[in-house]
């Protein structure tokens, strides 16, 4: 979410990127546990910048993918290691952080050539 500590300031544009290429788009903290379960239950891949929310992958299928969106600063291995002991196949991208709150401008091109680079 815009203005959020960990986003894109050009989200717009990332919304418009991933309605295009069928994704689906949730903010985690909008939803009860129990629908998280289950959205992430039936998820193959997700794609998210850093934060807690992106730990639900502990529901998806082994086989599932994650690519992570992370800010220049901060840099924290908690969700590469979360995707590998659940057997994901993980990828990341890192973008400079424009902020103290850690905000990005995510190339939507970078994240294509990621998907494509990891077999997404």
């Amino acid at each position: 979410k815009n203005g959020c500590q960990r986003s894109a300031i050009n989200s717009g544009e990332v919304i418009e990127w991933a309605i295009k290429r069928k994704f689906m788009i949730i903010y985690a903290e909008d939803y009860t546990v129990e629908e998280q379960v289950s959205i992430f239950t039936s998820c193959k891949m997700l794609v998210g910048i850093h934060g807690a929310g992106m730990s639900n992958m502990v529901y998806m299928d082994s086989r599932s993918k994650v690519l992570e969106i992370m800010p220049s600063t901060g840099y924290n291995p908690a969700i590469e290691e979360l995707a590998h002991s659940c057997g994901h196949k993980y990828g990341y991208l890192v973008f400079k952080s424009l902020s103290s709150k850690q905000e990005m401008k995510i190339d939507l091109n970078l994240i294509d050539a990621a998907l494509e680079l990891y077999k997404m």
